[in-house]
């Protein structure tokens, strides 16, 4: 479709399109030009089911529903909605949708157009590049990786439309597909890290740093259960309460039922590695430390990404040259990230 907007830019009553697709698409990129997400709004339909009426608002439309104050929450989400009334009517008439109303003014600030990357513009946007992306991962090459090539070849990350958690939550959604299928078994089966449960560093640690926790790195146990349990975690089931174990619980009680459910469900009370990992709880399960303050930085989380960070651009035989090209490009992405953060 042929962008349809004014000379100034800005669309306008009686302008027409020819389908809901290219009225949502029309609002969509006009919203990414202005630095704000939409939503679809309310619908209209005759007595036949034919669409008569389409709003589409502003992502900040209304306000959220107010949560129960008895169900326990980890932590509290940002409130990202300000009752914001912009928004865009179209009528229909004949297959023609016709701009019968269109309301321009924001009550928030609008993205930045550095900040705009961010912006959520559906899923439309990433699923029109899903097949070079699965073909990106099917060759080996990781998803930062592949979301860095799309924004070279747009001409950087702003113009690509979405994030690399975008892109990380899309194949990843993918991959729970094949599995769903039961095509995604080798997955689970490349996962060689020894896991952190070294008893002699820990009574170290107790004698050099008083009245500080010993942890265990979550990072390692869930990479070492992949080669403990991986037939286990192919089941989407599994994974996912494993996962609740793991990091998703908000109290001990809830672990405690959340544990024993797994364990009995899937007959698992004979796994000595499993029963190994039980008696560490108060170790590696977040709460059994609420009382010390962490900042919700993870066990050797710095020193780890540093050296991940250095393991991903550099080899022993690189030239200095390369090094350094691949050092700068590795800045970029890690301010990419502070930027999409502090937006």
């Amino acid at each position: 479709m042929e962008e349809i907007v004014g000379e100034d830019g800005e669309l306008k009553p009686g302008m027409q399109v020819y389908s809901d697709d290219e009225a949502y698409n029309l609002y969509n990129n006009y919203a990414l030009r202005k630095g704000f997400s939409i939503r679809k709004g309310h619908i209209r339909r005759d007595a036949s089911g034919n669409v008569r009426l389409r709003e589409f608002t502003c992502a900040k439309e209304g306000f959220t529903r107010d949560q129960d104050t008895f169900e326990q929450k980890r932590y509290k989400k940002l409130e990202t909605r300000t009752g914001c009334k912009a928004m865009i009517v179209f009528t229909v008439a004949d297959g023609i949708w016709t701009i019968s109303h269109i309301n321009s003014e924001h009550n928030h600030d609008l993205a930045r157009p550095e900040e705009r990357q961010f912006l959520k513009l559906g899923r439309k946007v990433l699923e029109a590049h899903g097949n070079v992306m699965l073909s990106m991962l099917g060759a080996g090459i990781p998803p930062t990786k592949s979301f860095f090539y799309l924004a070279n070849e747009m001409g950087g990350p702003e113009n690509v439309g979405f994030t690399k958690k975008d892109v990380h939550n899309f194949l990843q959604r993918k991959k729970n597909e094949m599995l769903e299928a039961g095509d995604g078994q080798s997955l689970f089966n490349h996962f060689k890290r020894k896991q952190d449960e070294d008893k002699a560093m820990a009574k170290e640690i107790g004698q050099v740093f008083p009245g500080t926790q010993h942890r265990l790195c979550t990072w390692h146990i869930s990479k070492n259960a992949g080669k403990r349990i991986g037939s286990y975690l192919a089941n989407p089931e599994f994974k996912k309460q494993f996962n609740k174990c793991l990091h998703g619980c908000s109290t001990e009680t809830e672990f405690q039922a959340s544990w024993d459910d797994m364990i009995s469900r899937y007959n698992l009370g004979g796994n000595s590695w499993l029963e190994k990992l039980y008696s560490l709880r108060e170790k590696w399960c977040p709460v059994f430390s609420l009382d010390t303050f962490s900042a919700k930085i993870r066990s050797t989380q710095r020193s780890e990404s540093t050296n991940n960070v250095f393991h991903q651009i550099s080899t022993h035989t690189m030239e200095l040259i390369k090094f350094v090209h691949h050092y700068e490009k590795k800045i970029e992405e890690m301010r990419l990230a502070e930027l999409e953060d502090d937006y």
